[in-house]
C-alpha cells in the first residue's frame, strides 16, 4: 500500500522560472542587461549594484508582472498532477501576502493542483506545523535551516546553492528527478 506523504513546494524557481522575470523588470529600471545564464548568486539585486531597499522598490512597482509572467518549468506542472493523485501537495512561498491573488490566478491557469498555499518567509516553522514530509526547494537559506533540523528536503540544483550538502537532502536539476525521488521516500 503506497503512503500518502505530505510534500511542501516552494514557487520561484522551484515550480516556475522566476529569474527570468525578475531580471526583465530590474534590467528595465538599470538600463543593464544582465542574463539568466549569468546569475550564480541567490539575490539577484547584487547584479545591479542596489541594496535590498532598492530591489524591494522595483519589486514593489512590478512584482505583480513578474509573478504574472512568469513560465512553468519544464515537466513541473505535468509531475505535480501525477504526485497529487497519491499525495498532499502545499505550496509554500516566501512571497508577500499582497501577491496571494496573482498567485493562485496563476496556479489556476497553469492548472497546477494543490490542496493549500502558504505565504510565508518563516517556512521551517510552517513546515513543522503542518507537518510536511518533505520540501522541494531552491533556496540555500532554507536548505541550512533543514540540514541543522534534519528534516528532509528536495533541493533543486542550482549554481547557488551547489556547495549545501546533507543526510536528509537530494539533489535533483529537474522535475522528473524530483517525482523520481518522492516515489522512493
Amino acid at each position: 500500500m503506497l503512503e500518502i506523504i505530505h510534500i511542501v513546494i516552494d514557487i520561484d524557481n522551484t515550480l516556475l522560472d522566476g529569474t527570468t522575470t525578475h531580471l526583465k523588470y530590474c534590467n528595465l529600471v538599470s538600463g543593464k542587461q544582465i542574463k539568466k545564464e549569468q546569475v550564480t548568486q541567490f539575490y539577484i539585486y547584487h547584479y545591479y549594484d542596489w541594496t535590498i531597499d532598492d530591489f524591494n522598490a522595483v519589486y514593489d512597482q512590478y512584482g505583480m508582472q513578474m509573478h504574472d509572467e512568469s513560465l512553468p518549468l519544464e515537466d513541473a506542472i505535468e509531475m505535480i498532477q501525477l504526485l497529487k493523485q497519491k499525495h498532499t501537495i502545499t505550496f509554500m512561498t516566501a512571497r508577500p501576502e499582497k501577491y496571494r491573488a496573482v498567485t493562485e490566478a496563476w496556479m489556476q491557469r497553469h492548472q497546477v493542483p494543490y490542496d493549500e498555499l502558504i505565504m510565508t518567509e518563516g517556512k521551517l516553522d510552517a513546515f513543522l506545523a503542518i507537518q510536511g514530509d518533505v520540501l522541494i526547494d531552491d533556496s540555500p537559506m532554507y536548505a541550512e535551516q533543514f540540514i541543522k533540523h534534519e528534516l528532509s528536503m528536495i533541493l533543486v540544483d542550482y549554481p547557488y546553492n551547489g556547495h549545501l550538502e546533507g543526510k536528509h537532502i537530494h539533489r535533483a536539476k529537474n522535475w522528473k528527478e524530483i517525482y523520481d525521488i518522492i516515489s522512493q521516500i
